[in-house]
């Protein structure tokens, strides 16, 4: 059981403080980068059944987890993350996931992954031995976070499920415990199958793996084209937007999402604050400011002022 605060220390020892705690919960280091805001953050900690439920409190710019130093399956949990105030960004390999307020996903924390905040944050993210949740998932399939779908009945219990457990940690007996944590483990192990069975489909939904990497290495160049892609990848022209044909986007259109998440990353870190929003847009091929900006307004319903601004 843990009560942690930085409300009564300097920011400086605040900081410190909370790396100590993290690593202390967590079983490693993490790598933290801190706004230019006096930093402030809490931490409510409580075991429930033989499992970790945490609520966090704070105003951390991100969070990059390392890939655990001792290849032990014992050490392997699932991170049921919900977000409940404020807005984050979570990345493990090539998947980008934003969460909102009332949103939940799960993470497989022995793969690197990173947690980008919006601004102040609070969320509660339950720790779940994977042995529980893996045995039913290919291991493949838990290369990328899964958002859970607010509309979604299995997402909601779990929800439901997460909340009463965190506000009622203190109350449970120790049977009451372990029923607790059979009721949650059992809903989140449901959601997991159930994206196993969807995985390939979704892979299959995206463009060819060599093709996204070629794409990738030069969403600098504006003149990027489809031609150009075909050429560089070996393979005709047809065969190229026939790749496109089963997912939702077009080649172009693929090339200016994967732009704007380049763009919208370089306006959430702070080392680019020297940087105007023109010259960000630039540096990843769009080479029209207007353009940009009705672009990153239709895909994040907001403008890029506006994020910068949040974020700072």
């Amino acid at each position: 059981m843990l009560d942690f605060t930085t409300a009564s220390m300097h920011p400086d020892e605040g900081r410190e403080a909370w790396r100590d705690q993290l690593a202390a919960l967590c079983g490693r280091r993490a790598v933290m980068r801190f706004t230019r805001e006096p930093f402030s953050g809490s931490i409510r900690h409580r075991e429930v059944g033989g499992i970790s439920i945490c609520h966090f409190a704070h105003n951390v710019y991100e969070i990059e987890q390392n890939r655990l130093p001792q290849n032990d399956e014992q050490c392997r949990y699932m991170m049921l993350v919900m977000q409940l105030s404020g807005r984050s960004q979570l990345r493990q390999g090539s998947s980008d996931m934003a969460l909102s307020a009332g949103e939940l996903a799960i993470i497989d924390s022995f793969r690197p992954f990173s947690t980008r905040f919006d601004g102040p944050t609070t969320q509660i993210i339950a720790y779940l031995p994977a042995a529980e949740l893996v045995a039913s998932c290919s291991a493949s399939a838990l290369a990328r976070p899964y958002r859970m779908s607010g509309h979604d009945g299995m997402a909601a219990l779990t929800r439901s499920t997460l909340l009463t457990i965190a506000r009622s940690a203190d109350r449970f007996g120790d049977e009451d415990a372990v029923h607790a944590r059979e009721m949650l483990t059992g809903a989140v192990r449901r959601m997991v199958d159930r994206e196993r069975r969807t995985f390939v489909s979704v892979e299959q939904a995206l463009p060819d793996r060599r093709i996204r990497a070629f794409i990738d290495a030069r969403l600098a160049d504006p003149e990027l084209s489809p031609s150009q892609i075909a050429t560089g990848c070996g393979i005709s022209l047809r065969r190229l937007h026939r790749a496109f044909a089963g997912t939702e986007w077009s080649v172009c259109g693929w090339i200016r999402h994967r732009r704007l998440e380049h763009c919208r990353q370089d306006l959430l870190d702070p080392a680019n604050d020297r940087l105007s929003i023109t010259q960000i847009a630039f540096r990843w091929g769009f080479n029209d400011a207007a353009h940009f900006s009705r672009s990153f307004r239709e895909a994040y319903r907001q403008a890029p002022r506006e994020l910068r601004r949040r974020a700072a």
